[in-house]
């Protein structure tokens, strides 16, 4: 039986809260991250390989991370890797659906934008709430269709082009049109609008490791909830810390509670785990004071 499956792994994003291990010219997605010994999109695409055949793998990515995605997936053609223009990244949000409703498949009732703790606390307490992954799966007439109806600018500009799509001549194509479409997400544009939405809630250990809290989360810890990514480390009298390094220089710790240690060859992080989402504006701060070749 023909296998029809196809997958998109989307890789574009910068990895901004990810800093400073994750940088402009090599976002986390290019990052051995979770201490596997392979970057995260190597292990996305081996999973797929399981079952979906390597020519039926596209990747989707900015055009300065073309090369990189080639050289860490070396068994895709240049044609499966598509590029785009940079655009700002949007984050997860939750699921909205019937609680009562006790089938596999469930109705989506609304989607949510990322909340605040309090907010995020209260859908948890609800029980009517999910991540939502980014993950979605759908037939390739119905997504045409929902973007004929529900975002036709979007539609309407990149249609012409049906005809060079898997082609010599796409990237002109995509590289003069796409900056025209309407800069909106799949979620608002499609998802938020369609009424055919659905979802499978489900437990699988799924995170998007967007931030160091997640991957502290995703890791394994030691007695005193200490997680080290790396060796040599000498730790004590701390807890519920996260320390990673790029390097084999030992690192020797005492009295930190509840922060991030990141070590790389040019730039050493120690903050608070609390302040964590500071880590953007920080690093747009210190762009601004000419501290771009650390970015």
């Amino acid at each position: 039986m023909k296998n029809s499956t196809y997958v998109l792994i989307l890789a574009g994003g910068a990895g901004t809260r990810f800093w400073p291990a994750s940088r402009n010219s090599l976002p986390k997605q290019f990052l051995d991250i979770t201490g596997s010994g392979k970057p995260l999109i190597r292990e996305t695409f081996d999973r797929f390989t399981s079952f979906v055949p390597v020519d039926h793998i596209y990747v989707i990515t900015h055009k300065q991370y073309g090369r990189i995605v080639l050289q860490e997936l070396p068994e895709l053609t240049e044609n499966q890797v598509i590029l785009e223009p940079s655009r700002p990244d949007t984050g997860y949000g939750y699921i909205e659906y019937d609680k009562n409703d006790l089938s596999t498949t469930r109705e989506v009732k609304s989607f949510r934008e990322k909340p605040d703790r309090d907010t995020a606390e209260k859908y948890l307490q609800s029980g009517s709430f999910a991540w939502n992954a980014g993950i979605f799966i759908w037939k390739l007439s119905s997504i045409l269709n929902a973007y004929h109806k529900y975002a036709p600018q979007i539609f309407n500009v990149l249609e012409p082009g049906k005809s060079k799509y898997n082609t010599p001549a796409e990237r002109e194509f995509i590289d003069h049109q796409y900056p025209l479409t309407e800069k909106i997400s799949v979620d608002y544009a499609i998802l938020e609008r369609a009424d055919n939405v659905f979802t499978i809630p489900c437990d699988i250990g799924w995170s998007d490791l967007g931030t160091w809290n997640s991957l502290y989360e995703f890791s394994n810890r030691d007695v005193d909830g200490n997680a080290v990514l790396c060796r040599p480390v000498h730790i004590e009298e701390s807890k519920n810390t996260l320390v990673l390094a790029q390097n084999e220089k030992l690192i020797v710790i005492k009295g930190l509670d509840d922060f991030i240690l990141v070590d790389t060859e040019d730039c050493l992080l120690i903050y608070p785990k609390a302040d964590e989402q500071e880590i953007k504006a920080l690093k747009e701060k210190l762009g601004l004071n000419g501290l771009d070749s650390y970015l």
